[in-house]
């Protein structure tokens, strides 16, 4: 068997018109740790079952394109077929799926399938998408036999998305964790477990709107309750039986479904064995006021999982020597091995110079994005090499800017392979070095595909720039093993504020092994922050369902992470030498740190700073002022050396 299949941005579909027949998957894995084949993987790949093309905004309403109703709900119409799986796993142990979303499968996008001979074991599922399927997002179950055989099983930053089954659908299976996962807009239960199950954890992470109504939506979100068609009862159901169950922190909207367990610790966000709304709807809320909600519980307990990041080797094409082949092609220079990569394997690559490199960085940014204004190909860099360059952006739309544009694209990726990007003097200093700007790759506004991802790239913008890297409007994004230096203010800013009217939407990213560290200037009383988050609240949270892990923002000049009008989870992360805060937020409705490291700062000694309902906040809006209140912090495990929540800020610490 292979040892893997990395997908580079690439989308495999089902042949257009073509018939799948029953019981076929799109891509079918079967028991990959045959004959020691230990770490088998999948990554950056995206699989669309149906038969027919997804519709552009402009042909959404023809009939026959493939979608329901009139605003691309993302079903199939009954004209058209698509495989009963995506991606359907039978048997393995010790493999890794990343960055892969299925669309529009039949029955379940993931199916992870077992029986009493074939085990699933010990494999991770890290920032995979199951959206638009008739039944299930993800079915872990153990078909052909009576024990569990599905042991160990992690999944990171993992969603569900208008499915028309349940959102996780879990049977006879041991140890399942799910960190910083989430769902929304099911037609069905978000999280369903099945009596025989034996080990269930979830941590942090997003459940909002089951049992929704994809054809008929409500008219207006957030409706008033008697005009919503979609209901939050039985959002989450546990079958009596169920044995060690943890729900630890999340933004988990709608009630809970169990029966009275010595074994079930649901304590998050003040969910009762009868179950808690938790909408924005101050009507259902079980207590009044809603800060009342986030009072810890005695029985909360430390939540630690350490997972060691999994090991990339540089692929062999990136390794030039005179001679080298490419898939067939002869190099005998540089530059017959960058055509190589971009004829072979749509891989731009930017040669190494001296000098100033940025307009040699915009050209293969532009040549990225193919002459039928679809999405194509993949930013590279020399191996260990430093370029030289002002700030440059990475955006995700060509031609015009609407909303609704037909021809958008662009870079799928970006592959660092250990360069470093160092600041050049000459552009304007409040531009960050590096800008990732609608890095998603979608048809209309509703079938938005997961298309970037970010690796193994060092910034340094060398006191030059006010940030280091910035990300606005993006979605379904990885970014992986980048170190960010340097900057004037924010080595890393999240921008989800509205500008000119328009929602810059930060939704459904992963930060794994990021580094942002020594930025601003202890010398120039620059003042800086590691991480930024800065999101608005105006008409919902911008800002959502971003996780980092394993990451670190540290022995910045101000503070390590700075939280606005979000939603977040962190896990194995730490802020700490910073010389103002490790962690500062206002304006919160959630955020998880789970075996998290906050300590050290060598000028304050006081690590968190959650504002409190006292303290004034600006209304984005410019009308009024907001109460700063910083609600739904949960701090599982971990170690935070001192924290100031104010006097009325709600948070959990079980450390």
């Amino acid at each position: 068997m292979v040892a893997g299949i990395e997908g580079n941005g690439a989308m495999l579909k089902w042949p257009t018109d073509v018939v799948p027949g029953s019981n076929k998957a799109l891509l079918y894995l079967g028991t990959p740790q045959y004959k020691g084949n230990s770490g088998c993987y999948i990554r950056n790949l995206t699989l669309d079952c149906g038969n027919n093309d997804i519709p552009t905004a402009a042909t959404a309403n023809d009939e026959g394109k493939g979608l329901e109703d009139t605003g691309g709900k993302g079903q199939l119409i009954s004209t058209d077929e698509a495989s009963d799986y995506g991606l359907w796993i039978f048997g393995g142990e010790d493999f890794l799926i990343e960055n892969v979303t299925v669309l529009r499968a039949e029955v379940n996008g993931v199916y992870v399938q077992t029986n009493n001979t074939y085990s699933v074991r010990n494999s991770v599922f890290r920032q995979v998408m199951s959206r638009y399927c008739a039944g299930a997002g993800f079915r872990f179950a153990n078909t052909g036999g009576s024990g569990t055989q599905i042991e160990n099983i992690t999944l990171e930053n993992s969603y569900s998305r208008r499915n028309k089954g349940m959102r996780f659908y879990l049977e006879r299976s041991e140890n399942q964790r799910l960190i910083g996962c989430g769902a929304e807009k099911n037609n069905d239960t978000n999280v369903y477990v099945d009596s025989t199950v034996d080990g269930f954890e979830w941590l942090g992470g997003y459940t909002e709107k089951a049992n929704y109504d994809q054809v008929s939506p409500p008219a207006a979100d957030p409706a008033p309750p008697a005009a919503r068609n979609y209901v939050d009862n039985e959002a989450w159901v546990f079958e009596a039986g169920v044995k060690d169950v943890k729900v630890l922190g999340g933004r988990l909207f709608g009630r809970f479904k169990y029966t009275t367990n010595s074994e079930f610790l649901i304590p998050s966000y003040g969910h009762t064995v009868q179950g808690f709304d938790g909408s924005n709807d101050p009507t259902n809320n079980t207590v009044s006021p809603p800060e009342a909600n986030y009072q810890p519980t005695p029985e909360q307990l430390a939540a630690v999982l350490n997972l060691n990041p999994s090991y990339y080797e540089l692929p062999e094409y990136f390794r030039y020597f005179s001679g080298m082949s490419v898939y067939g092609t002869t190099c005998t220079s540089k530059t017959t091995w960058q055509t190589a990569l971009k004829n072979k394997l749509n891989i731009y690559l930017v040669l190494h110079a001296e000098g100033d490199q940025t307009s040699t960085i915009t050209t293969a940014i532009t040549n990225a994005v193919n002459a039928s204004n679809a999405y194509s190909g993949i930013l590279a860099f020399e191996p260990g090499q430093t370029y030289e360059t002002k700030p440059f952006v990475v955006d995700g739309r060509v031609g015009t800017v609407s909303l609704v544009d037909t021809t958008r694209g662009g870079v799928v990726g970006i592959l660092g392979n250990g360069a470093t990007l160092q600041a050049r003097t000459g552009g304007t200093q409040a531009d960050p070095l590096v800008k990732l700007d609608k890095c998603f790759v979608s048809q209309d506004v509703e079938n938005d595909y997961f298309g970037f991802s970010l690796t193994d790239l060092n910034i340094n913008a060398d006191l030059k720039y006010d940030v280091g890297l910035e990300l606005t409007e993006c979605k379904y994004f990885a970014v992986r093993n980048v170190d960010v230096t340097g900057a004037r203010g924010h080595g890393i800013r999240f921008d989800g504020t509205v500008q000119g009217g328009e929602f810059h939407d930060i939704y459904y990213g992963m930060f794994d092994s990021v580094r942002s560290h020594h930025n601003g200037s202890e010398s120039s009383n620059i003042n800086a922050t590691g991480i930024l988050f800065d999101g608005s609240d105006e008409d919902g949270v911008r800002i959502a369902n971003v996780r980092v892990y394993r990451s670190n923002f540290d022995f910045n000049t101000e503070h390590g992470i700075y939280l606005e009008k979000t939603s977040m989870t962190f896990v194995d992360t730490s802020a700490k030498g910073n010389a103002d805060y490790g962690i500062r937020a206002g304006v919160m409705r959630s955020a998880n740190f789970v075996n998290c490291r906050i300590a050290g700062g060598y000028d304050s000694s006081t690590e968190v700073r959650l504002m409190h309902a006292s303290e004034n906040y600006d209304n984005e809006n410019g009308i009024g002022t907001l109460p700063g209140w910083a609600g739904g912090f949960h701090f599982l495990g971990g170690h935070i050396r001192e924290a100031d929540s104010g006097t009325l800020a709600p948070w959990t610490a079980t450390i």
